[in-house]
């Protein structure tokens, strides 16, 4: 009997050892369940969209700067000024009196200030800009003299006009790229010098009389020969051919009864014939 309580006892203790043992397997159980749990702590990466926002921001950044940069050299296109040298530009056609506001009585809307012009061919070889280049004459007591103080392009080839005014109904429908404006310059109109300097270099330089080169009002001249020497010489410029502009009132018979300004501003000039006088 004693044998039989004691077999019972201890299968009763063996018992209760088996279930504390599978609490315990429960408990690290649930804790190591626990702590896998703490893995959502993997929100951390997400912290990688900082990284790429960022690197986005210095992109935008470094393109906005080199835009910047490209925009400040010489106006965004052409070489400057400074380091042309003599026959770099061509002085190639000159209007230096145009039909003024009477003609023998009759009224037109062209003066003879705003009207005058003078067209320049780049032989340069490069794209320029001409801001800064100086425009002056040979005059030693009252010198005309202006610098161009904005951009001017011209293209490697290419002609640009310089005039009065840049207002086309005022100048007569000339393509003037940049305007003087009767700021320390004019063209007279009989003789004078065009003067063209950069960097205190002339560049080039024309001479005209009235006994020389072509003279008649409302006619521009134009240069035969497009380089710097050849424009020193007068036999080498011609009347213009072609009209431009609006038709001006003229009833007289002087000046070949012209109803029109003639020239070719800004572009190729006419071929050169001589005039019927």
């Amino acid at each position: 009997m004693i044998a039989l309580v004691l077999s019972l006892v201890a299968c009763i203790t063996t018992t209760k050892d088996v279930a504390d043992t599978s609490d315990t397997a429960d408990t690290a159980a649930d804790s190591g369940s626990d702590t896998a749990d703490t893995t959502d702590t993997t929100d951390t990466a997400d912290t990688t969209d900082t990284g790429t926002d960022t690197a986005d921001s210095g992109t935008d950044t470094g393109t906005d700067t080199a835009d910047s940069g490209t925009d400040t050299g010489n106006g965004g296109g052409g070489s400057g000024v400074d380091g042309l040298v003599a026959g770099d530009l061509v002085i190639s056609e000159i209007m230096k009196n145009p039909h003024g506001l009477a003609i023998d009585g009759a009224s037109a809307d062209i003066s003879d200030l705003t009207g005058e012009w003078f067209e320049i061919y780049n032989a340069s070889g490069e794209d320029l800009n001409l801001r800064g280049l100086e425009l002056a004459d040979l005059d030693a007591t009252d010198p005309d003299a202006h610098t161009i103080t904005g951009d001017v392009f011209v293209g490697a080839g290419e002609y640009v006009v310089l005039g009065n005014s840049t207002d086309m109904t005022a100048n007569g429908q000339v393509p003037v790229a940049y305007a003087w404006a009767s700021d320390g310059f004019s063209l007279g109109n009989n003789a004078d010098e065009i003067v063209l300097r950069a960097g205190g270099v002339v560049i080039d330089q024309v001479v005209y009389t009235p006994t020389d080169f072509p003279d008649y009002k409302g006619y521009a001249m134009e240069l035969s020969v497009l380089d710097a020497l050849s424009n020193d010489t007068g036999s080498n410029w011609c009347e213009a051919t072609t009209a431009y502009g609006p038709v001006i009132p003229y009833p007289g018979t002087g000046y070949r009864g012209v109803d029109r300004q003639y020239g070719t501003p800004g572009v190729a000039n006419d071929v050169c014939v001589a005039p019927a006088r």
